[in-house]
């Protein structure tokens, strides 16, 4: 087993690049030649009053062992990467240095107004080349820094859970050929961002199937509820197709196809998740997904041509194993608690193959905020309705019909020019209220237009669609054609008060449950089944559980309590596959669990020297004022306990030798300089910076 250990780990402990196949060499070494010639200037230079730069930090499990080994983290700052390695601080013009595997994970810190350059000019003083040190000085001392109390025992269950995962997972792939689809056109792009082949149709367009990094970096920057944010705020975002391609795929295919991306889906799925799948699929993926979920999921329910999710659809969503609730777009009145409705928000389908008139959700929020800077008070608005142009329907004609009657002349308003996307916004911002009825389906873009720049819609009340959605983000309904009265207007138009814009307007996209919360879907509303919290909490991607608990689990983990060496199949679980037990075995969990108990035992007393300490990160550090999540344990927080188990040699194969130059580093007096550093620059741009704030 050891040689198979060491065939993993030796390429990543040193934390160098992972070149690419077929890479030159000798261009490589040219372009880290012209790097280290770059002459820099001592010290920080003069700042820019308004630049600000993009801080993002990245991380990557070592070995691809779940975090038990600890993680390689570096820099990105507009997206160019700061990490150390045994020849000191490395720049590189884009992300290189973790592999390119689903396992690499960025988080966006916040801005700052230093650079790149500044952080290479204070942080090389304390960073110089041969100074590296796997356990006391390394590419995480460099980004974080190991945090300390009971640290140690949370690190422990994270790996192992991650251990857990992928054992479920090898599990849960019997050796079966790939599903059998028709294949895309021969120049069509294939996806390439998971570890299995994603089923892809035939297309009337030569665009990949499946959304990339790019797509994702913009659209979970958003801040408005649209489709798109919902999805890339979701799991597994990369396996679900592009937004609206199911018009591309005939209706007799579909099923064939969302059956095969469920059962895809259900492997993939970690232990807890939020899937967003739109609901042309449902049919289809509700089954393969059935055949292969084994975790607890939250279902997101999109888009679909305004589509209702009738009661027979979810009767058939509820039967889903590990359903713990269900979100949906123009929902119909359900009878189980776990459905509820979602706001389908701003259009987002500006993708040049469908509709290229309406605007993506990314460029719909500048010109919101355009128009909001320029908008007038609501007590200095135009009290009249306005009824804006919109496409007909039978329901839209009967109410055009009766106020164009001319005993509602001096009430409303009607417009029936075609406009731009930002005069139709303009006009919106005029009035207090607007006109809001459905088209085919339920809710409407321009319900969510109008809130976002501050005016009333009146939306129709229709008993077979769930209500909660516009109740709780308190919009007012207009009566019926038939029933509406000058009188009746005018009295609604005199009731109303300024809506509160908040209730669009996001948060950045981290967990759903700010999406649905803020958006006034379900605002308050709890769980009351066993064991469910808030919606906030139930819908975050991965819920927090306290340290106590954590503890408590490694302590077991640590005192010998292991699986069982064949484990009994018991609910959705398969029995391990020969192919599988081969690279996965009891003597394999054997070897882990006794080097698991040593370093539990030294690092008992290990630990306590730092109980009291809450030290910071020196780059983020310095950028941000930031500090690194608990959960991103490095290898030099078990440090010396990790060298007294010869747990490093015996993963190294014997090839780790402590690094005197190393050995007087100092992480505490470096904190403590980077801070002084932070005052002076604090002092320049003429500001106080308290400790932990943004520069």
């Amino acid at each position: 087993m050891l040689p198979w250990l060491q065939s993993m780990v030796q390429p990543c402990l040193t934390c160098e690049p992972c070149r690419a196949d077929g890479r030159d060499r000798r261009r490589d070494e040219e372009e880290l030649t012209k790097l280290r010639r770059r002459k820099r200037k001592p010290f920080v230079p003069r700042l820019p009053e308004n630049a600000r730069h993009q801080v993002e930090l990245v991380f990557s499990p070592l070995a691809g062992m779940q975090g038990l080994l600890g993680y390689h983290s570096s820099v990105l700052i507009d997206g160019e990467e700061y990490y150390f390695t045994p020849s000191g601080i490395r720049c590189y013009p884009k992300l290189s240095s973790h592999k390119r595997t689903s396992d690499v994970e960025r988080i966006h810190v916040g801005e700052s107004q230093l650079g790149g350059t500044i952080l290479l000019d204070v942080l090389s003083k304390h960073f110089q080349p041969r100074t590296y040190d796997l356990l006391r000085k390394n590419c995480n001392n460099f980004t974080a820094r190991w945090l300390g109390d009971s640290d140690e025992a949370e690190r422990f269950d994270a790996a192992w859970q991650g251990w857990q995962r992928a054992l479920r997972k090898a599990q849960a792939q019997p050796d079966e050929p790939p599903p059998e689809l028709p294949m895309g056109k021969k120049g069509q792009i294939p996806a390439v961002c998971l570890p299995c082949e994603l089923p892809v149709p035939p297309g009337l367009f030569e665009v990949p199937w499946y959304y990339d990094e790019r797509w994702h970096q913009r659209s979970s920057s958003a801040k408005l509820i649209s489709s798109a944010a919902f999805l890339a705020a979701s799991c597994l975002w990369h396996c679900m197709p592009r937004l609206r391609r199911y018009r591309e795929i005939h209706p007799s295919e579909r099923p064939k196809f969302a059956a095969a991306l469920g059962r895809i889906v259900g492997r993939l799925l970690p232990q807890h998740g939020v899937l967003c799948v739109e609901k042309p699929y449902l049919d289809g993926f509700v089954e393969g997904l059935a055949e292969t979920v084994k975790a607890d999921f939250i279902l997101l329910a999109v888009n679909g041509g305004d589509a209702p999710l009738t009661l027979p659809q979810q009767q058939h969503i509820a039967a889903l194993p590990g359903l713990q609730a269900c979100f949906a777009m123009n929902l119909h009145c359900s009878c189980d608690a776990r459905f509820a409705p979602l706001p389908i928000g701003l259009p987002q389908h500006a993708d040049g193959l469908h509709r290229g008139n309406l605007r993506a959700a990314g460029e719909a929020e500048a010109a919101i905020a355009r128009c909001i800077s320029g908008a007038a008070p609501w007590h200095l608005r135009d009290g009249r309705l306005l009824v804006t142009p919109m496409q007909a329907s039978r329901l839209r004609s009967r109410y055009v019909e009766r106020l164009t009657q001319p005993e509602f002349a001096a009430l409303v308003r009607v417009v029936k020019t075609r406009l731009s996307f930002e005069a139709f916004l303009q006009l919106l911002a005029e009035h207090r209220a607007v006109l809001s009825p459905p088209g085919r389906g339920h809710d409407c873009y321009r319900t969510w237009q109008a809130l976002a720049v501050g005016t009333a819609p009146l939306v129709v009340e229709d008993p077979l669609f769930d209500q909660r959605l516009y109740s709780s983000a308190g919009l007012q309904t207009i009566p019926a054609p038939e029933q509406l009265t000058p009188e009746s207007l005018s009295l609604l138009l005199q009731q109303l008060s300024p809506p509160a814009a908040q209730r669009v307007q996001m948060e950045p996209l981290r967990v759903i449950g700010a999406l649905v919360v803020l958006a006034g879907a379900l605002a308050g509303a709890k769980m009351e089944s066993e064991g469910r919290v808030t919606i906030m909490a139930a819908l975050c991607i991965e819920p927090a559980s306290s340290s106590k608990l954590k503890r408590l689990a490694a302590e077991r983990i640590v005192q010998g309590e292991r699986p069982p060496r064949n484990p009994a199949p018991s609910g959705h679980d398969k029995p391990v596959e020969p192919k599988v037990q081969d690279h996965i075995t009891s003597s394999s969990f054997d070897t882990v669990f006794i080097l698991l108990r040593k370093l539990r035992r030294v690092c008992g007393s290990f630990a306590k020297r730092w109980e009291q300490k809450r030290p910071f990160d020196c780059g983020l550090w310095l950028l941000t004022g930031q500090r690194l999540e608990s959960r991103l344990r490095s290898v030099e927080s078990l440090g010396l306990a990790a060298e007294a188990v010869k747990l490093v040699q015996i993963l190294t194969g014997g090839r780790y030798a402590p690094n005197e130059k190393a050995a007087s580093y100092d992480h505490e007096a470096t904190v403590a300089a980077l801070t002084e550093i932070r005052q002076l620059l604090s002092k320049e741009l003429g500001k106080h910076i308290p400790p932990g704030s943004l520069l």
